[in-house]
Formats: C-alpha cells, structure tokens, sequence
C-alpha cells in the first residue's frame, strides 16, 4: 500500500510519536531490569555455594531469567528504533510537503 499525498498531509502523527514515547519508557525500563538481573541476581547465583538436587535447577532457572531480561531490552530497543525513525522521517516528509504545498499556493 502506496502512502498518498493526503494520507501524508492530513495523518495525525501524534499517536505514533506517543507509541515512540511509550516504548522509550518500556526500553528504559527493561534496561534497568536487565542491569538488576545481571549484577545482582545472576551475580549473586553465581557466587552462592548452593548443594543439592535443586542447586543446579535454581541457578539454571536465573542464568536463563537474566537472558530473557536482555533478549527483552534488545527487542524493545529495537521496535523503539524503528517506530523513532519512521516518526522522524514521516514528520520531515510531512513537512516538506506542507511546506512545498504552501509554497506552491503562494505562487498561484
């Protein structure tokens, strides 16, 4: 689907700028998360002298909470760019274009 000039001059790109918002929060969040998960629960499990039939388990089941941690902030990171650079280039067309619009009017 082609984006047409009055899709361009007339869309709202307010929602979207609130999705960036949003998930730049989700990505500040998640990265705070991942740090608590990395230098303090992973970091504590690796040092703790734990015996028996569930010490393996427990420690397998952090190493993999602390990597999901990361794998989320990675991903978050990821969709934030991407809808951080559409909103940015769609802002700059749509201005443009306003800006050639009126500039055109202008001139008869």
């Amino acid at each position: 689907m082609a984006i047409t000039y009055n899709d361009l001059v007339q869309v709202d790109l307010g929602r979207l700028g609130s999705a960036v918002s949003d998930w730049k929060k989700a990505v500040t969040h998640l990265k705070q998360l991942e740090a608590d998960a990395r230098d303090g629960l992973k970091k504590k499990s690796d040092r703790a002298r734990w015996e028996g039939v569930n010490a393996g388990v427990t420690r397998e089941f952090v190493n993999k909470t602390a990597k999901e941690f990361a794998d989320l902030h990675t991903e978050a990171n990821s969709v934030f760019q991407v809808l951080d650079d559409a909103h940015r280039e769609l802002q700059a067309l749509q201005k443009s274009v306003r800006t050639l619009t009126n500039e055109a009017k202008d001139k008869g």
